[in-house]
């Protein structure tokens, strides 16, 4: 966007104005005047400190900003020339080109203030230091079908509010915890990031393909039911469908099953809790019509509060069943009465093209209770592990979490979910995929989305990913995680961890996040889009990135709280 005007020219100079038009933060219906100045840095080709102003005024002018609506959404328009005469301009030519733009701004719930900053092509943003300038004109929002791209106006919504100002926000809220993970933050200064430099990386490599995400969710599970033999345990709960079934009860068939068997479901509503207990190793359950044996919380349920609880028992399989609540409880559970959906205890197992869904109270009262968890893998509270493999399944409609694996030693891989909070929420901070404590885990190809929380006076927020406490393997990759809160949230002492190559956008509460105490983690070919505040966000101090104390590698996103951390497309 520089026609008269090379790049190293721009380079060499090394000069940049900034233009700040006063915080404004109009009531409902009423308008706001601006006043605008420019400042910093001298250069003998412009007038004098005094007639700065005014020869601003002449040439970018600022015409109005409309009232806020009752969603606080500001319309800002001006009108602003290509170049300023005589500035940075080797021919001396006048503007002759001029554009009109226009601005919506919709604030966040936690915005102070709001600032708009307007400049020429090249603007400073001073946050963490005077070098830290960049060059818009690709990254705007824009209306009016003007071609940024082919002038010099460069316009940044910057939010100005530094830390500790105005309402604070606060790391997810895990499952188990009796305080928010993580230090109390403002909202970030909002940088838009630099441009990858021609061939610096291949697009195509960042994020994930849609491709590689069209096996996820039941549609990709397989479908191979086996035939009836002298180790198939069949049960249907009215004899219709399987006129041949000697149980009706799961459980009295997991009883009468030995290791290695197997226990087919009929199509059927089957309200009972299902226990696959120590010396029922490799016993495989699976539902004959996929999704169509339905296993249902009892209304009295008994601890552990599982509707399928895996215990002491290795290599055993849940395959294709619907596993469902609601569940009843006369008020918040104690510690040792969570509710979950599927459970692994000191065991292994592998969940495969289930959908687990409505793992809450049926008392909407209730919905703010710390309770109700798709699957649990693992628990530090009880001082339990366990592994899983959980694949291809459906979650969703859960109170607090969709997967948590817990304690050292637990080990999950979480692969091609659907993971699904309820959506906004100003009850209770949902997690779609938590790994902590100590846990490792891989979690990949799933799409994780709709956790999201805002309360007036509450510091909490939801998370699609939350990793937090543990040092152990953990890679999360190839992810498309959307409309959360936080999309991923790396935070307080988790270190050493990957995260690589997901899709991160539409999330309110950040893209990419490291919070304090996070450290030598890699955050890599990730790209980041539309979340708000920012797509990169790191507070995190040491000899990492941008003096961050993680390792930023080629992330593409538009904006972040401190320049460095990633880029944008060229």
């Amino acid at each position: 966007g520089t026609d008269d005007v090379s790049t190293s020219q721009w380079q060499s100079r090394r000069r940049a104005e900034q233009v700040a038009i006063r915080q404004v933060q109009p009531a409902v219906g009423q308008r706001s005047e601006t006043t605008v100045c420019l400042a910093k840095g001298t250069d003998a080709a412009l007038e004098s400190q005094a007639q700065r102003p005014e020869l601003w005024r002449r040439h970018h002018s600022v015409a109005a900003i409309e009232p806020a609506d009752r969603n606080g959404v500001l319309q800002v328009t001006g009108a602003a020339p290509c170049r300023r005469p005589g500035v940075y301009s080797q021919s001396n030519l006048h503007c002759v080109r001029s554009a009109l733009w226009t601005m919506t701004v919709r604030p966040t719930t936690f915005a102070a203030g709001i600032t708009f900053a307007v400049g020429p092509c090249l603007v400073a943003a001073n946050n963490y230091g005077s070098n830290s300038a960049f060059r818009m004109g690709r990254n705007l929002t824009r209306s009016g079908g003007i071609d940024m791209n082919k002038t010099c106006l460069f316009v940044a919504l910057v939010v100005t509010t530094t830390l500790g100002s105005g309402h604070a926000l606060a790391a997810p809220f895990p499952a188990d915890a009796t305080d928010s993970r993580g230090a109390v933050f403002g909202v970030p200064d909002m940088i838009a990031t630099m441009p990858f430099l021609l061939g610096e990386v291949d697009l195509s490599t960042l994020g994930v393909a849609d491709s590689e995400l069209a096996g996820v969710g039941l549609a990709g599970a397989t479908n191979n039911s086996p035939g009836d033999g002298p180790n198939m345990f069949i049960v249907d709960d009215n004899g219709a469908e399987c006129p041949n079934a000697a149980f009706s009860r799961i459980q009295d068939a997991v009883n009468a099953a030995g290791p290695g068997d197997q226990v087919k479901v009929c199509p059927g509503t089957y309200q009972e809790q299902v226990r696959i207990p120590a010396g029922k190793d490799g016993l495989r359950l699976f539902s004959q019509v996929p999704l169509k044996a339905v296993i249902k919380a009892p209304l009295v349920m008994i601890q552990p509060n599982s509707i399928v609880l895996i215990q002491d028992a290795r290599d055993v399989t849940i395959r294709q069943f619907t596993i469902t609540g609601p569940y009843t409880f006369s008020g918040c559970a104690p510690p040792l009465d969570r509710h979950t959906g599927v459970r692994v205890i000191n065991g292994s197992a592998t969940l495969e093209g289930n959908h687990i869904t409505e793992i809450r109270d049926a008392n909407p009262a209730l919905f703010g209770c710390q309770d109700g968890i798709g699957i649990l893998v693992g628990r530090q509270f009880e001082g339990q592990i366990g592994t899983a493999t959980i694949r291809n399944n459906q979650i969703d409609r859960y109170q607090k979490g969709g997967i948590v694996v817990d304690n050292t030693g637990s080990y999950a891989l979480v692969t091609q979910n659907e993971i699904s909070g309820e959506g906004l929420s100003n009850i209770i901070a949902q997690n779609g995929v938590q790994v902590g404590r100590g846990a490792s885990a891989d979690v990949h190809h799933n799409r994780i989305s709709k956790n999201l929380f805002k309360r007036v006076g509450s510091s909490d927020t939801a998370a699609g990913v939350l990793l937090f406490e543990t040092s152990a393997h953990v890679s999360t990759d190839h992810n498309d995680v959307f409309q959360n809160g936080v999309g991923i949230d790396i935070d307080e002492n988790a270190v050493g961890l990957v995260i690589a190559h997901n899709n991160v956008h539409e999330n309110m509460d950040n893209g990419v996040a490291a919070f304090t105490d996070s450290l030598q983690n890699q955050i890599a070919h990730n790209k980041a889009f539309n979340n708000t505040p920012v797509d990169c966000y790191d507070e995190t101090v040491g000899t990492g990135t941008a003096g961050t104390a993680n390792f930023w590698v080629h992330d593409m996103g538009a904006t972040e709280n401190r320049p460095g951390l990633c880029k944008s497309k060229p």
